[in-house]
């Protein structure tokens, strides 16, 4: 079996199943698996300058989609509480008692704010959500 690669498609074919054009480029089983798994890891497969296939890391996050990825988790973050804030807050209007008292309302809101404002902090869109350097605020107990 022989492997091509097509510079103008930037797919394979065998020999043995598919008609073969001229641009194409024969390879090896191994490069084709290795072009493969790269391509598993989230790289792509396009023709080198000698239309051979070479495996391309994608390019990094622009600073708008790690600042929209970073509100994003921010965005998230904050859903999973404010229904707290919320049910504490109808609570108080309906004269009921409430489910936090003072001191854990105060961390809740506290919390809800350094969340807010993580986009103000230096350093803002550090390389993404997972960042260690993010400065995610501890959800309050």
């Amino acid at each position: 079996m022989t492997m091509y690669f097509l510079p103008s498609t930037g797919g394979f074919r065998e020999s043995t199943i598919h008609t073969i054009p001229s641009d194409a480029v024969e390879i090896t089983s191994e490069e084709h698996r290795a072009l493969l798994d790269a391509q598993s890891q989230g790289c792509s497969i396009q023709p080198g300058p000698d239309g051979r296939p070479v495996a391309v890391e994608p390019p990094a996050p622009s600073s708008e989609q790690l600042a929209a990825s970073i509100r994003a988790e921010r965005d998230r973050r904050l859903a999973a509480v404010v229904w707290l804030r919320d049910r504490h807050r109808d609570e108080l209007e309906l004269g009921l008692a409430t489910t936090l008292d003072i001191v854990r309302y105060s961390a809740l809101m506290t919390y809800i704010q350094a969340l807010r404002d993580l986009p103000e902090q230096a350093g803002f869109p550090w390389t993404g959500p997972e960042d260690a350097a993010c400065p995610w605020p501890g959800e309050p107990a």
